[in-house]
């Protein structure tokens, strides 16, 4: 899973260890990037849930200590972020990631490409929110063997 950005960055790796929550609970994801070189403009990173408002975050490269217009050709960084999935979150719905570099001056996510070299859509992932747990449901049937 590697996206490129233009000749502006590489998403070279996620780490999201939880891939179901409950509503009101706390996602960590982790994206691993690499420069290809500086750029003209600041860029911001984002992660995105698609299909809805779940996840919405965008940030300056490395919480802000590693602005791109500084970046250097295999400079590498992590972006963490921490998730809260909101309490009225939809249950039993799941909502595909997406990753990538925005330009907020231009008001446009820049250009992904995948390891073929087409443009799409960067999806890095999915985030499936559970139903609440139900206690003392009794089965309406019993299957047996």
């Amino acid at each position: 899973m590697a996206w490129r950005y233009d000749e502006n960055a590489e998403l070279i790796g996620i780490d999201m260890p939880t891939v179901r929550a409950n509503a009101g609970d706390v996602v960590k994801v982790t994206l691993y990037w690499r420069a290809l070189g500086s750029t003209e403009r600041d860029l911001l990173s984002y992660l995105h849930s698609t299909g809805g408002e779940i996840v919405r975050r965008d940030s300056y490269p490395a919480t802000g200590n590693l602005l791109s217009t500084d970046w250097q050709a295999g400079d590498t960084w992590a972006e963490r972020y921490i998730v809260r999935i909101p309490k009225d979150a939809p249950p039993q719905e799941v909502f595909p990631l997406i990753a990538g570099v925005y330009d907020p001056e231009a008001q446009q996510a820049v250009t992904a490409f995948d390891a073929n070299g087409a443009s799409g859509t960067p999806f890095v992932g999915r985030l499936a929110i559970n139903a609440p747990a139900t206690d003392g449901v009794k089965p309406q049937y019993r299957l047996a063997m």
